[in-house]
């Protein structure tokens, strides 16, 4: 008897949380789902033959719930939150890689210079198979990015879908400070601005590469570029953008459109600028890309880019806990969406970037010497 009321008390207190949480349902709806999930939650804490805590049983539903959503929606809990602000600066205990994933596979589309993932041989287009015997294809985003935090050696199974070849990849994490961007002179005025990916000082590095430099020509290099923090990319944007819109989605919650505009001040004075990028290019990088050839700023080189054009927030919850959640899909300042389509280049070229050391001169790379060449066309006589 005694049980019984405990477990009628329980799922009393759960049912009228959860309707009172989600009041926005009709009545109906709030009843017939919830009394469902308030009832399989009591009956598992009374009845499984194990103690189990209800923090852990509420955990497991969140991400029950997030998982019918999209990868990038995800609980986090505080040891994430803190991953993603080392990450944001460039500081980090990892691999080096960053992966997306697409036909359910984990496909790896950047490697950092100098990282444990650039030392082992990981390419970038390398489909991750398995993880120490375990396969990847029930591994989510967020739990790829867990995995890799103890101080061991890993074993990685990979497909190169280039050469058509499996490939058994040792790998040992290590702690990593990694710039976002690079920038030097090719010659006489014409310049290269390489942005890895977007963290919290890719402005500010931008800004002092270029400080005092008379610039007749820029070579922006997107490629492999797996984006990074939003916010960054627009601001870049607009250090070459007078006005207009960069990017723009719609707001469910306020059921409007927001929009990301450029500025009048401190954009940069104008000069031709060619754009390289490649179907690894995503997020961020594609939002930059995108705004600077709809505003025809750029010429826009290469190939298709990934077409990862949702957007993620972050939303507090209790016990520094939160959720990362998709709250729309970005648009071009032309209305196209991004998101499963990417940006389609002015000048397709073949794939023709071979591997350089990290002594190769820039010119030795083949893709960058015909963008230079159309850069230099773009010059008045």
């Amino acid at each position: 008897m005694k049980s019984s009321k405990v477990k009628l008390s329980l799922f009393k207190k759960i049912s009228l949380v959860i309707i009172l949480g989600f009041s926005f349902f009709t009545l109906a709806d709030r009843y017939s789902h919830v009394e469902i999930f308030a009832q399989a939650l009591t009956t598992i804490k009374v009845n499984y033959f194990k103690n189990i805590e209800f923090k852990n049983l509420i955990s497991g539903a969140i991400k029950g719930m997030l998982n019918t959503l999209d990868p990038h929606s995800q609980f986090l809990l505080p040891e994430d939150l803190q991953n993603l602000k080392e990450e944001a600066t460039g500081q980090f205990y990892g691999l080096g890689i960053e992966v997306e994933k697409k036909d359910h596979f984990l496909i790896v589309l950047s490697v950092l210079n100098n990282s444990p993932a650039k030392k082992a041989g990981f390419k970038t287009g390398d489909k991750i198979l398995k993880i120490d015997n375990e396969l990847t294809k029930n591994i989510s985003l967020n739990k790829f990015r867990k995995i890799f935090k103890k101080n061991r050696i890993y074993n990685i199974q990979i497909l190169r879908s280039e050469e058509n070849k499996i490939f058994n990849l040792k790998i040992r994490p290590e702690s990593l400070k990694i710039k976002s961007v690079k920038f030097q002179e090719i010659k006489n005025g014409f310049f290269y601005l390489r942005v890895y990916y977007f963290s919290s000082k890719t402005l500010f590095e931008i800004n002092k590469s270029i400080k005092n430099k008379k610039i007749k020509a820029l070579l922006l290099d997107l490629r492999e570029n797996p984006g990074g923090i939003f916010d960054q990319a627009v601001k870049v944007a607009d250090l070459f953008l007078d006005e207009g819109i960069i990017a723009s989605y719609k707001i469910k919650t306020e059921n409007k459109v927001k929009e990301f505009k450029a500025h009048y001040s401190d954009t940069l004075e104008t000069f031709p600028i060619v754009v390289l990028i490649d179907e690894f290019s995503a997020s961020s990088s594609e939002i930059l890309a995108g705004a600077l050839k709809d505003h025809k700023r750029a010429t826009l080189i290469g190939r298709k880019t990934f077409g990862k054009g949702s957007i993620q927030n972050i939303f507090p919850l209790k016990n520094n806990h939160a959720l990362k959640l998709t709250v729309g899909e970005y648009k071009t300042p032309s209305g196209e969406l991004i998101h499963n389509k990417g940006i389609t280049p002015d000048i397709i070229i073949k794939k023709e970037k071979k591997e350089l050391s990290k002594n190769s001169k820039l010119l030795e790379d083949r893709e960058i010497v015909k963008a230079f060449e159309i850069l230099k066309g773009l010059i008045p006589l």
